[in-house]
Parts: structure tokens; sequence; C-alpha cells
């Protein structure tokens, strides 16, 4: 009597992309999921399969259509996609539904706000009072006398609220400088902003 292997436990985790986002999301994510089942020892006995949908970027109506399609197919995980509305959207599906989602976009809230919600979401994106921390891990450990700091909008400053907390209590007789600018984006890109 020959004993042969059992076959693989099929699992599907499905991906939701905006329509015209960057390709390269969808190739790594395809690659991650070949990796995972070429590695036997991280899922033994589970090959996994992957579904990707695409929907309009913001459009939570339609992000709320996929999603149901992709959990009536018995999808286990969703990784989401960057636009917000929809990403919230389908956070909030996969919460009461007890299926894990990996929001894929920055979301400056802090993890600890964001985690109450539900414990089924998870972000690949540092906690910002983590980055923060790392940031004035590397002023301090490098000595770094001065800094400057390029910022795209409002959102991104969140990350850097240890540093201003720091540099406040920085005294006119001490050695740090901190200059602080806003890209702003024109004819001539960012030139104009890094002169």
């Amino acid at each position: 009597m020959v004993v042969g292997q059992a076959r693989p436990k099929q699992m599907t985790i499905a991906a939701i992309f905006d329509q015209g986002g960057d390709p390269k999301h969808e190739l790594a994510f395809n690659h991650a999921v070949q990796s995972i089942n070429r590695n036997r020892d991280i899922l033994t006995g589970v090959e996994l399969t992957s579904e990707i949908v695409h929907i309009p970027e913001g459009d939570s109506y339609m992000a709320e259509r996929k999603t149901c399609y992709l959990l009536e197919k018995g999808v286990v995980a969703i990784f989401g996609p960057l636009s917000k509305p929809s990403s919230e959207h389908i956070k909030s599906i996969t919460d009461s539904m007890e299926i894990p989602y990996i929001e894929t976009r920055w979301n400056y809230r802090s993890q600890k706000v964001i985690g109450q919600a539900g414990d089924y979401a998870i972000n690949l994106h540092p906690d910002i009072t983590t980055l923060g921390a790392a940031y004035l891990d590397l002023i301090e450990a490098y000595e770094w006398k001065a800094i400057t700091i390029l910022y795209q909008d409002n959102d991104s400053m969140m990350t850097l609220k240890q540093i201003f907390d720091r540099t406040s209590t920085v005294g006119p007789m001490d050695e740090f400088r901190l200059v602080i600018k806003q890209l702003d984006h024109n004819e001539n890109g960012y030139r104009d902003v890094l002169k």
C-alpha cells in the first residue's frame, strides 16, 4: 500500500485594487502569494490562490459590491485599495464578518485609534508614533545639528509630532536648526522648493 501526500487545502486571498492604480502593486501581491506557496514551511498543508478585483477609485458602493462578491466566494483575507473611502468601507465590512483586512494605504491616524474599531484589520505602514520615534532616534543617533523637513500635505506632518515636541525645547543658545518646507508641485516640478 502506497501512502500518497494529502492534497493541500485551497484558500483564496483577495486583493481589491483601484482602477488605474500602480500595476506593480498587483505584481507584488501575486508574487507574495507565489512565494508563500513555494515555501512549504509557512502554511503547511495550505495552498493559496489569489483573486484580484478592480474598483473605481473612491467608489465605496462598488467597493461594497466587490467585497460582498469576494466574501461569497469564501476568501480568507482581503488586501484593500489605496483610496480612503473604499478602504474604510471595506474595513468595516470585513470587521463585521471577522475576516482579516490588510490595509495598504498610509493612514495618518494612530494605530491605537484604528485598532479600537476591530481586531481584524492591520496596516502595512508603521504607526505614526512609531515612525516619529524612529525619526527622532535617527536624529539623536547621528547627532544631527540641522535637519530639513520636506512635506507634501498636512497629514504627513502628523508623523513629525515627536520631532516638533522635542525641538520645541531647544533654546536660543543651542546648536540646532530645523527647516520646514512644503513641497509645492508646479511646472518646474519641485525645483522651486529645493533651491
